[in-house]
């Protein structure tokens, strides 16, 4: 075989494995942020339990319900968090 095709080929397969390795990268990191994104919804649900309960135990007691603003920022900030966090899956892509 001729070095000109041998070295066409190095160059092809150098290419491929640079491709494969951003693909792998980008399906690991895609996938770690995606449970990332799950484990703060998650986190969300809980906390719009506890907001429920806010709401019917000050109904039923009458009570200060300033817990509910607090409760209702903290889920802000994880909302926040995942659209940061699909940013990122975004900038992957390219």
């Amino acid at each position: 075989m001729n070095s000109e095709f041998l070295d066409g080929l190095m160059e092809k397969a150098g290419v491929l494995t640079k491709k494969a390795s951003k693909d792998v990268n980008y399906f690991y990191n895609t996938k770690k942020t995606e449970v990332e994104i799950a484990k703060v919804k998650h986190e969300i649900g809980k906390i719009y339990k506890a907001i429920g309960e806010v709401v019917y135990n000050a109904r039923e007691e009458e009570s200060d319900s300033s817990n509910i603003e607090i409760l209702c920022k903290q889920i802000d900030v994880k909302k926040a968090y995942i659209a940061e966090l699909k940013k990122r899956i975004d900038l992957w892509k390219e």
